[in-house]
């Protein structure tokens, strides 16, 4: 909340505001480092195991942008989703938004897509060294209106030969609890391989129950906007062509889409779900009936 000393937050008076999560977690990436980074142990942080500190960090910070402790606070909180960050687009030039401590300095004069691009310093997040070997989650958070266009899946990065290299992929969980997460994708990855990434980070079941959607879409990855409803639901018994299919493949697909969904004339009827069209956004539902 913005406003602490509004009388219809006094209840919330004590819960976090953007700017103290920023700062807190910025902080607790800090200390972090200092006590598992190799050549930067203390004598202290000798004596202290990450696991701990991570617990330390989900029991004192419960609103930390990060899906398992989300999922947790969720469990016990009835308001947790309240305190979730508005998405800001600079927040993918922190380290803190894709819970990592792999960076890479940049000549600020390099062609490099990398943070800087983000607002960033300059640093570049080395994603190839990612222990998820090319998908990693980023951070959890809500927008401030959907329409505005603030969060949007994007290309982060280009290879030498200027081609797409890491997608970032914007998730909307939706069904038991609702919000966005950022997921970063190495173009070589497949959807099935996003599918079983986001099902296990989530601890979610990996069978027809859990959905990825793909709005206005048909199972041959082709367009389908003559229906306001439409949509591709893609689970880990589905058949569709688009599981096997790369994130490039597959981004290449979602442009293509979007691209229909803004036609020079007015033949094309709206679709319910224009908004994650437009923005390149999948949404991930659980508890499906099936």
């Amino acid at each position: 909340m913005k406003e602490r000393d509004d009388p219809a937050n006094a209840f919330k008076a004590h819960r976090p505001v953007a700017a103290d999560l920023v700062l807190y977690r910025r902080n607790a990436l800090e200390f972090l480092c200092a006590v598992t980074i190799d050549g930067a142990r203390s004598l202290f942080g000798q004596c202290i195991q990450s696991e701990i500190l991570l617990h330390i960090v989900a029991l004192s910070a419960p609103y930390v942008i990060d899906g398992k402790i989300m999922l947790s606070r969720n469990a016990d909180d009835p308001f947790a989703n309240d305190f979730l960050l508005v998405f800001e687009e600079w927040f993918r030039a922190s380290r803190w938004w894709w819970h990592t401590t792999s960076w890479i300095d940049t000549d600020p004069d390099s062609e490099v897509i990398s943070m800087r691009d983000f607002g960033g310093d300059g640093a570049e997040l080395d994603a190839k060294s990612a222990a998820n070997d090319g998908i990693f989650a980023g951070g959890i958070a809500t927008v401030p209106n959907i329409a505005q266009d603030e969060m949007s899946s994007c290309v982060f990065r280009y290879d030498a030969d200027e081609n797409n290299e890491y997608i970032i992929l914007v998730v909307e969980r939706r069904g038991s609890v609702n919000y966005y997460m950022d997921l970063m994708v190495h173009v070589s990855k497949t959807m099935r391989q996003v599918l079983l990434f986001v099902t296990r980070y989530f601890e979610l079941p990996q069978d027809e129950s859990t959905r990825m959607v793909v709005w206005a879409m048909r199972e041959d990855g082709t367009a389908d906007l003559e229906d306001p409803e439409a949509s591709l639901s893609l689970h880990s018994k589905h058949h569709s062509v688009v599981l096997d299919k790369t994130m490039g493949e597959m981004w290449n697909m979602l442009n293509k889409v979007q691209d229909e969904m803004i036609p020079e004339d007015d033949d094309v009827p709206d679709h319910c779900e224009y908004w994650p069209i437009i923005q390149n956004i999948v949404a991930l539902y659980d508890n499906v009936s099936v």
